[in-house]
C-alpha cells in the first residue's frame, strides 16, 4: 500500500528513499552522490507509479543551496573570465 500523495507520509517516504540512494551512491564512489542518488531512486520509483513527492518548497530551498555553493567559488578572477567570454554565454 502506497501512502496518499497529499499525506505527510509520502514526502516521508521520499525523503528516507532519497537519503537511502544517496548514502549508497556514496558507498559505490559514484560522483555527485548526494544529488544523483536521490534523482534516480526518485525517477525509478516514480515511473513505476510510486507518485513520490518531496516537501513543499524543498526545490526552492534546494535552489538557493546550490546557488550559495556556486557563488561562493565566484571571485573576481572568475567574473573575469566569465566577461571575456561573453559572446560564447549569449
Amino acid at each position: 500500500m502506497k501512502p496518499a500523495r497529499d499525506s505527510w507520509q509520502n514526502p516521508a517516504l521520499a525523503l528516507v528513499l532519497c537519503a537511502l540512494a544517496g548514502a549508497l551512491f556514496a558507498w559505490l564512489h559514484i560522483p555527485l552522490p548526494w544529488m544523483l542518488g536521490p534523482l534516480v531512486a526518485m525517477a525509478i520509483c516514480n515511473f513505476a507509479g510510486a507518485e513520490l513527492r518531496s516537501v513543499r518548497g524543498a526545490r526552492e530551498v534546494g535552489q538557493v543551496a546550490i546557488g550559495i555553493a556556486l557563488g561562493l567559488y565566484f571571485t573576481p578572477e572568475v567574473g573575469g573570465y566569465v566577461l571575456s567570454h561573453w559572446a560564447l554565454l549569449i
